[in-house]
């Protein structure tokens, strides 16, 4: 599973389109990491790679706990896990992630 997060591409500089670009292992790294980055870089939109069935309750559960520290942020997830439990994922995301009633404002 990665998200946006702890390592940065480009030494750190925005990319040509002027975003900052952050990636995290979550395979690797631990909750306490993504949450110590969340909280250090307070990014505007976090994307969630799902590609195991198992990860999909930790990705829930990551998104709603981000949703609380970061209300504005926008919250997505793919990956094609994802796409075999979407009707489960954003039922117990309870509004956490984007749906197509929930559109990018």
């Amino acid at each position: 599973m990665s998200t946006v997060g702890s390592r940065t591409g480009g030494g750190g500089r925005p990319n040509a389109f002027g975003h900052l670009v952050r990636l995290i292992d979550l395979q690797v790294e631990s909750r306490a990491d993504y949450h110590r980055m969340i909280a250090e870089w307070l990014p505007d939109f976090i994307a969630f790679s799902c590609n195991y069935l198992a990860n999909v309750p930790e990705i829930v559960d990551l998104a709603k706990a981000t949703k609380l520290a970061l209300p504005r942020s926008f919250i997505c997830v793919g990956g094609h896990s994802a796409s075999f439990t979407e009707k489960a994922t954003l039922e117990h995301a309870e509004g956490a992630t984007l749906t197509p009633e929930r559109p990018l404002r």
